[in-house]
C-alpha cells in the first residue's frame, strides 16, 4: 500500500505489515475474544501504582538465523518502539525506561500509571527484534516468528519459507508468497483465477462469485475495521466545528451499512471503538438533514457547500461508499465532487495531505487507536485534531485503576468525537474472507492476530 516503498522495518511508516505478520512476534497479542495471549511474553504483572510492569520473557526462541531470544533483544526493540522515528511513539509514549533483569523478565517503566499497558502491547507493530539488527534490519528481516525470509520483492512476490527452529514447532506450509496486486478489481480476479489462496475483506456484492465450495470457504470476521472519511480540522472550512457536524450529520449510516456492506457490518457514530470492545460506548446517531442545513447556515453556507473528497482505487468499498454518501449529503445542498489520486502513491501523497479524504484502518484496541489517531500531534493524526482537554482525559483514563469510572472516561472520549469530531465513521466491518480449498487452518479473526503457523494445505492443492 505504500507505493512500492515499503521496508521490512516493522517500526517505520511504511512497514510492510503482510511480511509481518508471518515473520515477527509480539510479547503478547488478543485472541477472537479480545482477551490477551502469551506469545514470546509467558506471563505479566504490575506494581500497585501500575507505573511498573514485569514481562517474564518465553525461553527456548530463536531468531531465524538461530541465535537465542535474549533480554537484551526486547530491551533494544522496545527502545525503539519509543524512538521519535517509530510509528509506535504516539501509543507507547507513556513509556519512561526499560531494564533487563536477572530472572529472565523485562521491567518496563511508565511516567504515568496506565492499567492497560499490556494492551498497547499488542499492537502488531510491536514485534521483538535483534539487538544486533541494527541498520540492516530492512535488509534480512529476521524475527522470531514461523516464516524467514527467501526473497524479498515488494512490487512482485515476496517469499517467506518455514523457519524449522519455531518454537512451537514447523509450520504447516513450507512456503507463503505474498503477492503485489494493488487494485482491489485484480485481486478479485486473481483468486477466481486460483493464482491466491487468501483474500481478506471481499466487498458484499462478490460474494456469489465464490459460491462454489468445492473452491472456497468464505469466513465472516466481525472486526474493529473501518472505512470512512476525515476531514483535516485545520484546514477551512472543516477548521468549523459546524461544517464537520454538518457533514456527519447527513449520513444515513444504517443504509450505508445496508447498500454498501450488504448487511454485514455494525453502524458505528464516528468512534473507532467497535462493539467487541469493551470501552464501547452506544451513541444514537440517526441522520438528520435538517439539522445539518441549519449548521451550514450557521456557518455562512445558507446555500450549501461544495466540496472534494480525494480517493483512490485501493480499497473495494470507497467507490460505492462514496456514492451512497454523495447522494444523501446532497439532500442537504452539500455537493460532493471526487478527486481521483494515484493509487500507488495514496498513502503517501495524499493521505494527511489533502483536506477531505476516504480512510481505511485496522481494528485496535480503544487505548492504542485513541491516542494514535487522536492525540494531539500524534503522526497519524489523519484529522489533525488538536483538543487539551481531550489528551487530559486519555491520560485520565490510562491511570484509572477502577473500571467503570475507566469506561465512563472512554464514553466521553467517545461523545466528543461524536460532538466535534472531523471523521465520519459509519461502520465497523465484517469481513468477508475468502480462503481457498486448498489450505485450512485459516482463522475467522483479525489477520494481525492470526496464528498462521497453523495453516496446513490440502489434498485440494495441486
Amino acid at each position: 500500500i505504500w507505493g512500492g516503498n515499503e521496508t521490512l522495518d516493522p517500526y517505520a511508516p511504511t512497514r510492510f505489515d503482510a511480511y509481518a505478520r508471518l515473520a515477527y512476534e509480539r510479547l503478547v497479542r488478543v485472541d477472537g475474544n479480545g482477551e490477551l495471549v502469551p506469545v514470546l511474553a509467558t506471563e505479566w504483572s504490575v506494581s500497585n501504582d501500575a507505573t511498573t510492569w514485569s514481562f517474564t520473557i518465553r525461553e527456548g526462541v530463536t531468531f531465524h538465523d538461530g541465535t537465542p531470544l535474549t533480554l537484551d533483544d526486547v530491551v533494544y526493540s522496545i527502545n525503539r518502539m519509543i524512538d521519535d522515528g517509530s510509528t509506535l511513539q504516539p501509543v507507547l509514549a507513556n513509556v519512561d525506561g526499560v531494564e533487563a533483569l536477572t530472572n529472565r523478565s523485562v521491567t518496563i517503566v511508565l511516567a504515568e500509571p496506565d492499567v492497560e499497558f499490556p494492551m498497547l502491547m499488542t499492537d502488531p507493530r510491536a514485534v521483538i527484534l535483534k539487538s544486533s539488527g541494527g541498520d540492516s534490519i530492512e535488509q534480512n528481516g529476521i524475527g522470531t516468528g514461523p516464516f524467514k525470509l527467501t526473497e524479498f520483492n515488494v512490487t512482485n512476490i515476496t517469499r517467506l519459507a518455514a523457519y524449522d527452529g519455531y518454537w512451537t514447532g514447523r509450520p504447516g506450509v513450507e512456503q507463503v508468497e505474498l503477492i503485489a496486486i494493488p487494485s482491489a478489481t485484480a485481486q478479485l480476479e486473481a483468486i477466481l483465477a486460483e493464482q491466491i489462496d487468501i483474500l481478506d475483506d471481499i466487498p458484499a456484492d462478490q460474494r456469489t462469485q465464490f459460491s462454489d465450495p468445492n473452491l472456497f470457504n468464505l469466513l465472516n470476521v466481525p472486526t474493529g475495521d473501518w472505512r470512512g472519511f476525515v476531514m483535516r480540522t485545520d484546514t477551512p472550512p472543516f477548521d468549523d466545528p459546524a461544517v464537520r457536524q454538518a457533514l456527519r450529520l447527513v449520513a444515513d449510516r444504517q443504509v450505508l451499512v445496508d447498500e454498501v456492506l450488504g448487511g454485514a457490518g455494525t453502524v458505528a457514530c464516528d468512534t473507532p471503538v467497535w462493539t467487541g470492545d469493551r470501552y464501547h460506548t452506544p451513541i444514537a446517531c440517526e441522520a438528520d438533514t435538517a439539522a445539518a442545513q441549519a449548521l451550514l447556515t450557521e456557518a455562512g453556507y445558507a446555500n450549501g457547500i461544495d466540496v472534494t473528497i480525494s480517493t483512490a482505487p485501493l480499497d473495494s468499498y470507497w467507490l460505492s461508499m462514496l456514492n451512497v454518501y454523495a447522494r444523501q449529503a446532497a439532500e442537504a445542498g452539500i455537493r460532493i465532487s471526487v478527486a481521483d489520486a494515484d493509487p500507488e502513491t495514496f498513502w503517501t501523497n495524499t493521505w494527511l495531505v489533502e483536506p477531505f479524504i476516504t480512510t481505511s484502518w485496522n481494528e485496535r484496541p480503544a487505548p492504542a487507536i485513541l491516542n494514535e489517531a487522536w492525540r494531539s500531534g500524534a503522526p497519524w493524526n489523519e484529522t489533525y485534531w488538536d483538543n487539551e482537554n481531550f489528551d487530559d482525559l486519555l491520560d485520565q483514563a490510562a491511570a484509572e485503576t477502577d473500571l467503570a469510572l475507566r469506561k465512563t472516561q472512554y464514553a466521553q472520549l467517545q461523545t466528543i468525537l461524536w460532538e466535534e469530531g472531523g471523521a465520519l465513521i459509519p461502520f465497523h466491518l465484517n469481513e468477508t474472507r475468502v480462503v481457498s480449498t486448498c489450505v485450512a487452518g485459516v482463522q475467522p479473526i483479525d489477520l494481525d492476530q492470526m496464528d498462521f503457523a497453523t495453516i496446513v494445505k490440502t489434498p485440494n492443492c495441486n
